[in-house]
């Protein structure tokens, strides 16, 4: 089998890995946001009249 074929293989894995972990981190701080807003709102909620 030529070493081409299996470089390119390779490659894409770790193109493909690459993209895998963007995403995951892209997720994870949008997710964060998320979770911050909703702490947010419901702080607002809980708090006492006035406050």
């Amino acid at each position: 089998m030529p070493k081409g074929y299996i470089y390119a293989a390779m490659a894409f894995s770790a193109l493909v890995e690459g993209l895998n972990m963007a995403g995951r981190a892209a997720g994870q701080k949008k997710q964060a946001a998320i979770d911050a807003k909703q702490a947010e709102l419901n702080a607002r909620e809980t708090a006492g009249p006035g406050v």
